[in-house]
């Protein structure tokens, strides 16, 4: 009789356990012990939504990146129409820019990712499809470019596509680049490409490992390589710690805070790690993890992340 009792236990804390576990897209809600997902107070209201036409410079095209800098102004790079939008404290339209002076010919951004702006109001632009970093006055004048590197340190057929771009309080600039999977590149202030810092684990089952190894030299080649996953995001707080995110499926460590030797020292303190949503939830269409494509930090060790599987915000503490 003791052991069907103790059996009926088990069974019943693992039906607890397993239990699929929903929340709903409108709701503002945190994690039990449980992983039950339990209402929250909402932390935000609405306000307004804008758009392009509101402030009658067209509809934005594919905006892929939001910074707020100094005198809370607001840079947005909008994608699409190959340009930047900045917006006043207020935000109404502070100026457009598309093209600029560059030695006395008129040049111009191709389908901008990334945008940043320095304590002095600079412009630091992620020039995608140029493949290049474009650094402007708050005026829009070109201060410089900072080309493609060139380095033993770059693999052989190493592309450089910037998408996201930073700088620090030493004035290092740091870009995440499509398709680098060595890391982030940092840049010293004279725009000199340094290295990498920060580079992902390489992920692999054992069941690729085993039949990687046990596989002729022809039969490896074929198969798939482990390398490392990119970053997608970045962003630095007041202490000059580099939070990113990646776009790994059913991860325990999409985020990570890196200190200038590129270590992670994100602390996960709490019941889940800082990963979005706990397990595979059947939410609506949208079934899987979380998947980040931006992160924010701020006050207090505080930090937000933008998940795109269901268009919700994560925020958590320094612990």
């Amino acid at each position: 009789m003791k052991r069907i009792i103790a059996a009926l236990f088990i069974m019943t804390l693992l039906i607890g356990v397993t239990a699929p576990v929903t929340a709903s897209a409108s709701d503002t809600y945190n994690y039990s012990y449980w992983g039950d997902p339990v209402p929250s107070p909402n932390p935000y209201t609405l306000g307004r939504v804008m758009g392009g036409d509101d402030w009658n410079i067209g509809p934005l095209s594919s905006p892929q990146d939001l910074f707020v800098g100094p005198g809370n102004q607001v840079y947005i790079a909008d994608t699409g129409n190959n340009r930047i939008v900045v917006l006043d404290e207020q935000l109404q339209i502070s100026a457009v820019f598309r093209e600029f002076d560059n030695n006395g010919s008129k040049d111009g951004f191709n389908q901008p990712e990334g945008v940043f702006s320095d304590e002095e109001g600079h412009i630091y632009v992620a020039d995608t499809q140029n493949r290049r970093l474009v650094e402007l006055t708050s005026e829009g004048r070109l201060v410089r470019i900072v080309d493609e590197p060139k380095s033993t340190l770059l693999r052989e057929g190493f592309q450089y596509i910037p998408i996201k771009v930073a700088m620090d309080k030493a004035l290092r600039i740091y870009v995440v680049s499509r398709g680098s999977y060595e890391g982030i590149m940092e840049f010293d202030a004279d725009g000199l490409f340094n290295g990498f810092i920060g580079t992902n684990r390489v992920k692999f089952s054992p069941a690729d490992l085993f039949w990687k190894r046990i596989s002729t030299k022809a039969q490896r080649q074929q198969m798939e390589q482990f390398i490392p996953l990119e970053f997608n995001n970045l962003d630095i707080d007041g202490d000059g710690f580099i939070y990113t995110s990646t776009s790994e499926e059913n991860s325990d460590q999409p985020i990570k805070r890196l200190n200038p030797s590129g270590v992670d020292i994100l602390r996960s303190k709490g019941y889940f790690p800082p990963k979005g949503d706990i397990g595979t939830l059947e939410t609506g269409s949208s079934p899987g993890s979380s998947i980040f494509v931006d992160i924010i930090s701020d006050e207090g060790g505080m930090y937000s992340a933008l998940d795109s599987k269901r268009g919700r915000i994560f925020t958590y503490d320094k612990d």
